[in-house]
């Protein structure tokens, strides 16, 4: 894999394999995932996996695909941001729910195969939704926060399924 990257790709990934083993590292051994130091390579290595896309150039799939990749780490950068530095939760999980819509997008070229997925996502929620709010006890938990990471639940996994079925087809 490494011999088909040009050489500032190389050394953006190297980069962002010492942040990965260093802040794993610090949440290990501190047992604190929010050390500032852990934080910052977090964000770091996020940025620089951002700035890897930017310099697909015309190496990408397509231009769609591309643009789609770019969008998604550009928001992801964003909704990082949201979570790791300014503790905006409900904002950053939002975001999130964007970035895996963009990505469900990316795997799924045709308007019915989206269409059809985001009915599933639609009836999945709403049946997660109703079951969350008579089963569990809500006043332990934010809400608000619960149903949006619900929703981004069921967004990663149908973007999770419709990647694989995407990569089976390419």
């Amino acid at each position: 894999m490494l011999k088909k990257l040009d050489k500032k790709t190389k050394i953006i990934f190297i980069i962002i394999l010492f942040l990965y083993f260093f802040f794993i590292y610090l949440d290990y051994s501190l047992q604190n995932t929010g050390y500032k130091y852990s934080i910052v390579a977090k964000y770091l290595s996020i940025l620089l996996c951002f700035i890897m896309t930017i310099m697909i150039g015309k190496n990408g799939h397509d231009i769609v695909d591309t643009r789609l990749l770019q969008s998604g780490f550009f928001l992801t950068a964003c909704a990082d941001y949201c979570l790791l530095l300014s503790n905006k939760f409900i904002v950053g999980v939002i975001i999130f729910c964007i970035v895996q819509t963009i990505y469900i997008f990316r795997y799924t070229r045709d308007l019915t195969s989206r269409s059809k997925i985001f009915w599933a996502i639609s009836i999945i929620y709403i049946i997660l939704s109703i079951t969350l709010l008579t089963v569990f006890n809500t006043q332990n938990f934010d809400l608000r926060l619960s149903l949006i990471c619900l929703f981004y639940g069921c967004l990663i996994i149908v973007s999770l399924i419709t990647a694989e079925i995407g990569r089976a087809h390419v």
